[in-house]
């Protein structure tokens, strides 16, 4: 049986590395997008919350909720609650995003022989 070359285990490697290169850069812009509708989420919360602290006279009993491409109209408390499972559920990708990034970072980095400066960030919390 041949045994592959040099040059051939030296190509493998860099694809290995330029895969998960890719993977990095699309786990970080996924990781922005994910911010940006966490943040959207947080001021439509806060927008709520606004909202009912007003006097009841001025109180909206319905809001309209953009749900993707369809503007609905549902009950207040309703629309809080989605926005909440929403915001709870992107906490949860975010974090988990977060987490196949740093092993994908330390995988490249081992990849490409260089020295892994990223064992430090594996650390996880007492109270889990």
């Amino acid at each position: 049986m041949a045994q592959p070359s040099e040059a051939a285990l030296v190509q493998q490697n860099l694809m290995k590395a330029e895969v998960l290169a890719e993977d990095i850069l699309i786990d970080k812009q996924q990781l922005i997008d994910l911010d940006r509708r966490r943040n959207t989420n947080r001021e439509a919360l806060r927008q709520i919350t606004d909202a009912k602290k007003r006097p009841l006279a001025q109180q909206e009993k319905k809001t309209w909720l953009c749900m993707r491409d369809i503007f609905i109209l549902l009950p207040t408390d309703t629309a809080e609650s989605f926005i909440s499972k929403d915001q709870k559920m992107l906490d949860e990708k975010i974090n988990t995003t977060r987490d196949e990034l740093k092993h994908k970072t330390s995988k490249l980095s081992q990849i490409e022989g260089a020295p892994d400066h990223s064992k430090p960030f594996f650390l996880n919390p007492i109270n889990k």
